[in-house]
């Protein structure tokens, strides 16, 4: 048993592998890491840069202060 993202369900489907929804959990986060020498590869710089340009484009604003102010907006329907 693990706990996916739902779009696992269509991009890396599995025979005989059923994919349930959990519906009472919290919004989660996810987070991308790579070692430091590898930072330049071509592939991790362009994970890198994809990961920027979605982070960038889903901020949010907040009041001065707040500790939510700039965070990532929840994928929609889900916050």
């Amino acid at each position: 048993m693990g706990f996916l993202p739902a779009a696992a369900r269509d991009f890396f489907p599995r025979p005989g592998v059923r994919c349930v929804d959990v519906t009472d959990l919290p919004p989660s986060a996810s987070a991308v890491a790579w070692f430091a020498r590898n930072r330049d590869r071509p592939t991790v710089a362009a994970v890198r840069r994809a990961a920027t340009a979605v982070t960038r484009s889903r901020r949010r604003p907040g009041p001065p202060g707040d500790p939510g102010r700039g965070a990532a907006r929840p994928p929609s329907g889900t916050g």
